[in-house]
């Protein structure tokens, strides 16, 4: 009973604390102030949020009924800003397949690759070969499955798919296979529709209806043709809902802490602030900044700072609780919720192999078919930026050496000399990026002839023959 209710003081504490930080972390978002321009149902759910926070000394009292109340409409926040994520997610994507048909468009890609300062490469002097076994080794130097799928998904949407559309689609039949799902044909239902949106974002059923202003700036960037305009405006809206996707990862973290804090009928305010020394004085200095009593420019650096020393000790202390031998149904719920994430919805959970049942198996099969017939319907270009993009989001279920023949082959029979350059190009800085070539002094292979350490040099020392 003991250990039973030190997990439990633990689980709350840390409950606590991880909604004060998800608090900070919202008030810290650059569009928090802005988001009535943005989306108005949003900035009433944030009002609601905020309200929640102001009376938390009132709602959290021994026996109040509005805790069950508080915890129902939680719910139903939760669903909404689930259902305005995909939404994002989707703007994300077009955004994306727009930019990636831009830069595939042959008028474009002298003029992007002189940008970048690689137009001196002569597509002949590089060694593809060498590229598709440095890309197989970063993919494969990894043991665990979940390192190996990160890493592949990284490259995939740049590798020019070279697969038939029968290949193709046996391929993502088999992929799919391999995500784990609930064997009903509403968990199947469920997971079509994410799939769909991933190969096509305008599929997401919410597409529109939420930030709508972003499907115009969409539109628009999709008539630029002038490089500079295109991929400055590009940034600025990936930017833009890079940042409202974190706002909305901050309102679900507060709600799936404070659930926590809901559960205990006979739990009151003071009994959490008893917990520890600071957590009375981290929620009113918080709640000045709410109520503009306090410049949040100066007190919010201060409060993170506080709670990130605090969460660090508190972790420490779940850590010991988690592994003792008799662990309280409680904790385990609660620690459902605070490992639960937003983005957790386009996150698959993988097996050796599904054993789907015929209903379910007759879902995965009809989405086969309606993406046989995209795929027929759709021009050659966004053809493949799409199918390079989708494979890209399910599981990898390539092995080391199906997956370096699929690099090498990707650059064959390329119709410009260009598009071989732009490809190796994009490959070569993911594995840069990654540290995965050495510091260019350490490379022998760079002769001191070679004056300038721009874009093209570089690359060249890596892949040239």
């Amino acid at each position: 009973m003991h250990q039973h209710n030190d997990q439990l003081f633990t689980v709350i504490s840390y409950s606590y604390s991880e909604y004060i930080q998800a608090q900070i972390d919202l008030l810290n978002n650059s569009l928090y102030f802005s988001t009535i321009y943005f989306d108005e149902e949003t900035f009433h759910l944030q009002e609601s949020l905020k309200e929640i926070f102001l009376s938390l000394p009132t709602l959290l009292s021994a026996g109040s009924s509005s805790k069950e109340t508080c915890a129902t409409e939680l719910l139903d926040y939760r669903a909404t800003l689930e259902q305005k994520f995909r939404c994002l997610i989707a703007y994300q994507r077009e955004l994306t397949h727009i930019v990636t048909l831009k830069q595939q468009a042959f008028s474009l890609t002298k003029d992007y690759l002189e940008e970048l300062g690689l137009t001196d490469i002569d597509s002949t002097q590089i060694d593809y070969e060498k590229l598709a076994l440095d890309c197989t080794h970063y993919v494969f130097n990894e043991n665990k499955e979940t390192s190996i799928q990160k890493k592949a998904s990284e490259l995939l949407p740049y590798i020019p798919i070279k697969l038939t559309k029968d290949n193709y689609l046996a391929y993502c039949k088999k992929s799919i296979t391999h995500i784990a799902i609930q064997d009903t044909p509403e968990a199947a239902s469920h997971l079509v529709s994410i799939l769909k949106q991933l190969f096509d974002g305008t599929d997401c059923p919410q597409y529109g209806q939420h930030f709508s202003d972003l499907v115009e700036s969409l539109d628009n960037l999709a008539i630029l043709n002038d490089l500079t305009d295109l991929f400055e405006e590009a940034n600025l809206l990936n930017e833009t809902i890079e940042t409202l996707i974190d706002m909305l990862h901050h309102m679900h973290k507060t709600i799936c802490t404070l659930s926590n804090l809901l559960l205990f009928d006979q739990l009151d305010f003071t009994d959490i602030t008893d917990m520890h020394v600071s957590f009375s004085d981290l929620y009113y200095s918080l709640k000045s900044v709410f109520l503009k009593e306090s410049e949040s420019e100066v007190l919010l650096p201060t409060l993170k700072e506080r709670l990130e020393n605090l969460t660090k000790e508190l972790k420490q202390e779940m850590q010991k609780v988690s592994t003792t031998a008799q662990v309280n149904p409680f904790f385990n719920l609660m620690q459902s919720y605070l490992s639960m994430s937003i983005d957790q919805i386009f996150g698959f959970t993988t097996v050796k192999k599904s054993n789907y049942s015929t209903d379910v198996s007759m879902i995965i099969e009809v989405f086969i078919n309606d993406l046989r017939s995209k795929l027929f319907a759709l021009p050659t270009l966004e053809r493949k930026c799409r199918m390079q993009y989708f494979i890209s989001n399910i599981p990898f279920v390539m092995s080391h050496d199906n997956f370096n023949t699929y690099i090498q082959k990707a650059f064959t029979h390329l119709k410009t000399p260009e598009q071989g350059v732009l490809t190796a190009m994009q490959l070569s800085s993911i594995l840069e990026q990654a540290g995965y070539f050495p510091a260019i002094k350490e490379q022998p292979i760079i002769e001191e002839d070679l004056e300038d350490d721009d874009a093209a040099t570089r690359f060249l020392a890596e892949h040239g023959e």
